[in-house]
C-alpha cells in the first residue's frame, strides 16, 4: 500500500555499493562476480535488488515509509582480512555506501571493523554528520563486547550520539552448518550473546547516552531476559556487580520488529518497552519481512503509530 502521508523509517535495510561490485568484478578482497551473482568469502547471492538503491525507495513508497536506515549485509563483514586491506576495506565500503544513499531519504549506518577495536574507535571518531549511525558484527575473534578494550568504541559512540545497530555475521559453529541453521539459530543465537556482554559486562550501565540497536527483535534476547536476571537474583558464580539489573539493562536497547511471529513481537514489546521497538524490514533478504502490515500484525494500532512515529534520524533518542 502507498500510505497518503508517508510516516516512519525503516531502520534495517541493506545495500551494496557500486564501489564494492567494481572490486568484484577484479576479483579482488577474494570477491568475484558471476553474472548477477556477488561471490564473497562468506556467501553468494544475487545483486538485482541489493546493489539499486532506487529499488530500495520503491519498497519504502510501496510501504508509506519517510526513508530507511542503510547498513552493509554481512557478507560485507570482514575479519579475515589483514590490517593493511581492513582499512582499505572500510574506506572503500564506507565511501560507497554514502554514495549509494545520496539524496537524503537513506541514511547510511557506517561499516565499523569491530574485532579491531582500536581501528572501530578510530574509524567512528572520523565520521562527519552525514552518518545516521554505524554498524556493529558480532565476529570478534578472541574478544567479546564486555571486554575492557572495547572502552574507547562505547566512549566514541556516546560523545558523537552515533547509535550502534549491532547485527550478526556468520555464526561459526559447525553444529549448524546443515538445515540453514547457522541463520535459523546462529544469528538470534549471536545477538543474544553480543547484548548479554553488554549487559553483564556493565556496558549499558557505565554508558547511560549509548545507543544499540539489536537486529531481528533483538535475536534471542528477550526470551532470556528473566533467566539473567534470575542469575543475578539468585546469585551465579562468575556474575559481578552491575550498575543495572538485567531486565533494566536490557529495556535500554532498542530493537526492530524482525521476528516473523506475532507472539513473539508481543514478548519483544513487553520485554523492551514500546518506546525502543522500531521498524525494521532486512530488505531485501529472503529472511526480511514483506509488508508493514505483515511485520507488525497483532499489534493495537496506537502500537503501530508509536513504532512508526520516531525521530527523522529513524532512531529515537533514549528515553
Amino acid at each position: 500500500m502507498l500510505a497518503e502521508k508517508r510516516r516512519g523509517w525503516d531502520v534495517h535495510t541493506h545495500l551494496v555499493p557500486a564501489s564494492v561490485v567494481d572490486e568484484a568484478k577484479r576479483q579482488r578482497y577474494g570477491m568475484a562476480v558471476d553474472g548477477d551473482v556477488l561471490v564473497t568469502p562468506m556467501l553468494r547471492f544475487a545483486m538485482h535488488r541489493i546493489t539499486r538503491s532506487e529499488v530500495l525507495s520503491g519498497w519504502l513508497d510501496d510501504n508509506g515509509l519517510v526513508g530507511a536506515l542503510v547498513s552493509p549485509p554481512p557478507p560485507l563483514y570482514r575479519p579475515d582480512l589483514g590490517d593493511r586491506d581492513t582499512e582499505r576495506w572500510v574506506t572503500l565500503v564506507n565511501e560507497g555506501l554514502v554514495e549509494a544513499c545520496a539524496g537524503g531519504r537513506l541514511r547510511p549506518m557506517a561499516y565499523v571493523p569491530v574485532e579491531r577495536p582500536r581501528l572501530a574507535a578510530e574509524v567512528v571518531a572520523g565520521l562527519d554528520d552525514s552518518w545516521a549511525g554505524v554498524t556493529l558484527g558480532t565476529e570478534l575473534g578472541d574478544l567479546v563486547y564486555s571486554d575492557e578494550v572495547y572502552a574507547p568504541l562505547w566512549e566514541v559512540l556516546e560523545d558523537r550520539a552515533l547509535p550502534g545497530f549491532i547485527h550478526p555475521g556468520e555464526c561459526r559453529d559447525d553444529r549448524l552448518a546443515h538445515f540453514y541453521l547457522g541463520n535459523l539459530v546462529g544469528n538470534p543465537y549471536e545477538t543474544a550473546v553480543a547484548a548479554a556482554h553488554l549487559v553483564f559486562g556493565d556496558v549499558m550501565g557505565r554508558h547511560r547516552d549509548l545507543r544499540i540497536l539489536l537486529a531481528h527483535g533483538g535475536g534471542a534476547t528477550a526470551a532470556l531476559a528473566g533467566r539473567w536476571e534470575r542469575g543475578v537474583t539468585t546469585g551465579r558464580l562468575g556474575l559481578g556487580a552491575l550498575t543495572l539489573a538485567p531486565r533494566e539493562a536490557v529495556r535500554r536497547f532498542a530493537v526492530d520488529t524482525v521476528v516473523h511471529d506475532r507472539s513473539y513481537l508481543r514478548h519483544v514489546v513487553d520485554t523492551f518497552g514500546l518506546e525502543s521497538v522500531e521498524f525494521g524490514s532486512d530488505w531485501p533478504f529472503p529472511m526480511g519481512v514483506d509488508s508493514v502490515e505483515a511485520a507488525l500484525e497483532g499489534l493495537s494500532a496506537a502500537e503501530v503509530a508509536t513504532i512508526l512515529g520516531g525521530s527523522d534520524s529513524g532512531i529515537r533518542p533514549r528515553h
